[in-house]
């Protein structure tokens, strides 16, 4: 039978913040006392939903990195904002899987090598103009364009071609089977664009909010779009994105009133929130990982290249002391696999790795190194994790390695270090496991966003077989033997999986579960605020 998504029925936005998450998640909500006031600007004076006001959040800013710009815009700051303005023709639903979004239907033919995909009838752009085929056909070329610069290219490789059949029905032909295609489509990259788009400093796209100005590094306003497709959504007349990077300096907009939530609490600071009157603390177990990222090949690898080296490593990382002393527990123990609540691909089997310095210290001896020392690039780019690299350098050293730690303002982190030096800090939202195969390991070294110049013929042949299998529970059984060498061999150190650490003013209402990103996975449509 070929593959085949179809939507049923319409459906709210909540599923959709999972982006692209396959991992259902539980939310603990500390709540402080439900008092308190504030300068929230609402038309309601209950706590029903209803329309209006605004909302003000900070998150984690990205300096002069930060873009609208879907080819290349790829920080969380990023996604939040684009996520706002433009929507993609699927998302992955935690509990139902891939789910059409502006698509209406998905269907593969028997070999999955040609997908045929029809939009949803009656979607307009914030402009006013309806989507079409052209507009979805002109999007995917845009990114397979050979000098488009997109980060998402790789994960087209294989189309070789995009054909409008009408108005709303259009076709992808791929040069060899892709069975997780429609999968492929939930990438926030590939939110649909106006046919004829050429920047991305007025953006025009379907989704719940028009962006009415962008001032990369502070601040982001965006108000309602009048034809978003749902009717009484969003709430909001306003949404307010302000770029704080200091943490601490975001707990303290958010309690002295400046803003009305917050993603990326300090986990030390998570407990003042939850006993501060008229206040939230949300605690939301995530599918995010923290990763440092080896090269496994290439020119610049130098010792990374030598598996037992990245085994070493891996045995010289404490992860539960990490877990307790930066996180302060709020946090699970990784295994140096990403997919952790994915039961359908992630091998519960393998052993933990534990903390073992003489077995690391005997691995490195073994093959030849003495003293080793290296070099572990790393910033604030994510909460916890320079504090969580400063640790790891500790451990090392019970193991006889060295780790000099190179600390970067994030900005210059992301622009002159990253994907440049050999070992570096990284972190991935909770995503379905071959979104991080498609985009993080399988294209071809040196392009899009390899971290860890991964090129193993062995594992590669299992993932092109997955590809190739259109019955979807055999698929994933090759995709969890790929996992098991990636385990084995691959370039990553996972130490954790911290929760989501957000805030807000109890007058903020609407959240849904968190597990790709922060504030209910940056879902803004059934956000409402009262006094």
């Amino acid at each position: 039978m070929p593959l085949a998504t179809t939507s049923r029925r319409s459906r709210s936005r909540h599923a959709r913040g999972a982006a692209a998450a396959a991992i259902a998640v539980a939310v603990s909500v500390v709540l402080a006392a439900c008092s308190g006031g504030g300068s929230v600007d609402s038309a309601e004076t209950s706590n029903e939903p209803g329309a209006g006001g605004t909302l003000r959040v900070a998150i984690l800013g990205d300096g002069n990195l930060e873009s609208n710009d879907t080819l290349t815009a790829n920080t969380t700051s990023d996604y939040l904002r684009i996520h706002q303005i433009f929507e993609p023709l699927t998302v992955v639903d935690p509990e139902k899987g891939v789910q059409p979004y502006l698509a209406e239907h998905l269907e593969a033919n028997a070999d999955a090598t040609e997908w045929t995909i029809t939009l949803k009838d009656g979607v307009r752009f914030s402009d006013g103009t309806p989507l079409s085929a052209d507009d979805a056909v002109f999007t995917l070329r845009m990114h397979q364009a050979p000098d488009s610069g997109s980060v998402v290219s790789g994960l087209l490789a294989s189309v070789v071609a995009i054909d409008k059949i009408d108005d709303l029905t259009f076709t992808v032909s791929l040069a060899s089977p892709n069975s997780y295609f429609d999968q492929v489509l939930s990438n926030y990259h590939f939110g649909i664009v106006k046919d004829g788009t050429t920047d991305f400093d007025d953006p025009v796209g379907t989704g719940p909010f028009v962006l009415d100005r962008f001032v990369p590094g502070q601040e982001s306003v965006l108000v309602k779009n009048p034809d978003y497709r749902v009717e009484g959504k969003p709430y909001l007349d306003e949404l307010v994105i302000l770029s704080i990077s200091d943490p601490q300096a975001r707990v303290n907009a958010l309690l002295s009133g400046q803003v009305d939530a917050i993603a990326g609490v300090p986990p030390a600071q998570f407990q003042s929130i939850a006993d501060t009157p008229g206040f939230e603390a949300i605690d939301s177990p995530s599918g995010t990982h923290l990763v440092q990222y080896m090269f496994t090949s290439g020119p610049n690898a130098g010792d990374f290249a030598d598996p037992a080296v990245r085994e070493a490593l891996r045995l010289l990382v404490d992860r539960q002391q990490i877990v307790d002393n930066v996180f302060y527990g709020y946090a699970r123990v990784g295994n140096d696999l990403s997919g952790i609540d994915d039961a359908t691909t992630y091998p519960a089997d393998v052993p933990q790795r534990e903390y073992d310095p003489e077995a690391a210290a005997k691995i490195l001896a073994d093959a030849g190194y003495d003293d080793l020392e290296v070099t572990l690039y790393t910033s604030d780019i994510y909460p916890g994790i320079r504090d969580m690299s400063t640790l790891m350098a500790e451990q090392a050293a019970a193991g006889g390695v060295t780790i000099n730690l190179e600390v970067l303002p994030s900005d210059q982190y992301w622009s002159e270090s990253y994907l440049q030096n050999p070992f570096g800090s990284s972190y991935w939202s909770g995503q379905p496991l071959f979104y991080y195969y498609g985009a993080n390991y399988a294209m071809a070294v040196g392009t899009g966003e390899n971290e860890t110049e991964w090129d193993d013929p062995e594992w590669r042949a299992l993932y092109d077989e997955a590809l190739s299998t259109t019955d979807r529970d055999a698929a994933d059984q090759l995709l969890m033997e790929a996992q098991r060498i990636l385990y084995e061999r691959g370039g990553y150190i996972i130490p954790v999986y911290p929760d989501f650490l957000d805030g807000a003013r109890s007058t903020v209402h609407g959240f849904g579960a968190s597990s790709s990103f922060p504030l209910g996975d940056f879902d803004f449509v059934d956000v409402y605020v009262t006094h």
